[in-house]
């Protein structure tokens, strides 16, 4: 699959890697794994005289002298190197001859096997930045260690840092790939898309590449264990929790089929979830809290924002043990079984989504009190105009106005109204689909 968008981003990077200006300047680049991290960097420095340093997790000496050899066969002779803070010396270095663009790739899985790392990191660049002309290009998912590296306490702290992050794509985005690969796709096959791949370029890139670009062909592909997009987000799960991860899985997995608060999820698992859950949230960034847009604080939900993470924890985990057996029928079950859940959930999403780009400055979600079901499936709250919008898209539709109605309380004073939204408005007739196409590709 050819690359779509990043275009802000890449602005963003280009200008910052830029010769002329002179000294040293640091820009972090992070994402969730497969969203297209490396991918997004390289298309940056496409016609930029650059060197590129993935950091792989092996020792210290042996990822010194690789990155030392890498280095070499891209023209650029760095002293014997033992760790990676001797790399980033021999990089500043030589930075003095002449002005040096060098990206590290994957700096956090430094972290994980050395912690030490980053105080090493940090030494040197006190020691060498005064003297260098390096543009630092490095990037990561962990997104708490590269605060923890680059911040302003940090050790590697620099008055010239930027922090370029790279999210999903938008609906936008994810429609013009999907019109690429079939100009006659229906909602069904967008909200299967968005179901299993979520907004991940990588995954898409998975299913276009193979074929699967139709509801029916979608949903047929991951009911096969041996699915490459199966494997990935079982590889991308591994490598983001660790296979010791027996509480997050737990967490993630009642989450996953609707068990989203504090303390139904403590009653379901009998796991005191504070400490997981504010690790999902901050340390690996899989699951969100949500709050009503209409209601106080307190009203939270915890909701695992990408859908391919989502569909793992409701339908693969749950079976794995089965696979893992032989049963090669045991996916294939428990996606008959659970994938209209998700595509429901896919559906609320993907609306949300929409009416978000279309209304700039509102504020976009659902609504429910802390005793109540949802009330609302997608809200749209504007306080400049003071309105208020309640959409049912799974809820019944003679629901909703009595379930809003019983929450009146949170949106006095707003002027408000009902509808309803399903499939079909995700297809809009003013959009101008090939055009956008020509844009991003």
């Amino acid at each position: 699959m050819r690359f779509y968008g990043r275009v802000s981003e890449i602005g963003v990077i280009r200008s910052r890697t830029d010769d002329g200006r002179g000294g040293c300047r640091i820009t972090v680049v992070t994402s969730p794994r497969r969203h297209g991290l490396t991918t997004t960097v390289l298309k940056a420095m496409e016609d930029r005289h650059h060197v590129f340093l993935p950091v792989t997790r092996q020792s210290d000496p042996v990822l010194g002298m690789d990155m030392m050899r890498l280095a070499s066969g891209q023209g650029f002779e760095l002293p014997p190197c033992r760790s990676l803070p001797d790399v980033l010396r021999g990089l500043m270095r030589l930075s003095r001859k002449e002005h040096l663009i060098a990206v590290i790739d994957d700096i956090d899985e430094s972290y994980s096997q050395s912690p030490a790392v980053l105080s090493a990191l940090g030494e040197v660049w006190r020691d060498e930045a005064a003297s260098s002309n390096l543009d630092l290009v490095v990037t990561g998912h962990t997104e708490w260690v590269l605060r923890e590296l680059f911040s302003e306490e940090g050790p590697m702290a620099h008055p010239d840092t930027e922090f370029v992050p790279i999210g999903p794509l938008s609906l936008k985005e994810i429609k013009a790939i999907l019109h690429d690969h079939n100009p006659d796709y229906r909602p069904g096959d967008l909200i299967a898309l968005y179901a299993v791949a979520g907004g991940s370029p990588a995954r898409i890139g998975l299913l276009m590449d193979g074929g699967c670009t139709t509801e029916d062909s979608i949903i047929g592909s991951v009911s096969d264990p041996s699915s490459p997009l199966i494997a990935d987000i079982r590889l991308t799960m591994a490598e983001t929790l660790g296979y010791r991860s027996r509480a997050y899985r737990t967490i993630l997995r009642c989450i996953a089929r609707g068990v989203d608060r504090k303390t139904e999820i403590e009653m379901h698992t009998g796991i005191p979830s504070g400490k997981y859950l504010s690790q999902l949230e901050l340390d690996y960034g899989l699951i969100r809290p949500e709050r009503s847009v209409f209601s106080r604080f307190e009203f939270v939900r915890f909701s695992i924002p990408d859908p391919s993470v989502l569909f793992h924890f409701a339908v693969v985990e749950p079976v794995e043990w089965r696979i893992a057996m032989g049963d090669r029928g045991a996916l294939a079950e428990s996606v008959k079984g659970n994938i209209q859940s998700c595509l429901d959930k896919s559906l609320v999403s993907l609306l949300r989504m929409d009416m978000a780009e279309r209304n700039p400055g509102c504020r976009v979600g659902g609504m429910w009190s802390r005793d109540e079901d949802t009330a609302a499936d997608v809200v749209v709250r504007d306080d400049g105009n003071m309105t208020g919008r309640f959409y049912s898209v799974v809820s019944p539709k003679e629901e909703l106005e009595g379930s809003v109605e019983r929450l009146s309380r949170f949106y006095e004073g707003y002027s408000v109204s009902f509808g309803t939204l399903g499939p079909e408005d995700l297809l809009h007739p003013e959009d101008d689909v090939r055009r956008w196409f020509e844009l991003v590709k």
